[in-house]
């Protein structure tokens, strides 16, 4: 990395009227420019090499797994503290009562008895490959 010196430099350039230079952007703001100094007018140097027992950064996500993780942790952590400060205990306030039962005629027709659709899916699955679901557990 290289540091310049902080003179300023008589130059006529930089004394000039940024009106005439035609250094104005549309909305009539003086354009940004970024300059260094001559080679000759460098006074320091420094040179930094990486340093291989320097502390990574803990912050930078390395994968989608490791976020989604941080993620599901933040909400854990955000849902208990607003629990905590609403002070709600979970605790029932009312009784639970069952339901009352209910007496239903009998249906006036068989649910899916003119129904063609099992027969469509099964014509359905016999082109498709089943599914497997693999476990890490054997």
């Amino acid at each position: 990395m290289e540091t310049c010196s902080s003179e300023t430099s008589g130059d006529s350039k930089s004394m000039e009227n940024p009106l005439e230079s035609g250094q104005l952007t549309k909305k009539g703001r003086k354009k940004k420019t970024v300059s260094w100094p001559e080679e000759g007018k460098l006074r320091e140097y420094f040179y930094f090499e990486l340093d291989e027992t320097e502390r990574v950064n803990v912050n930078k996500i390395k994968d989608f797994g490791e976020a989604a993780k941080r993620e599901m942790l933040k909400d854990r952590q955000a849902f208990e503290t607003a629990r905590r400060l609403s002070h709600d205990a979970m605790e029932e306030k009312v009784p639970w009562m069952y339901p009352k039962l209910l007496d239903l005629p009998a249906p006036l027709v068989v649910p899916g008895s003119g129904s063609r659709e099992r027969f469509t899916q099964a014509e359905r699955e016999k082109g498709i490959l089943q599914e497997l679901f693999l476990s890490k557990e054997r």
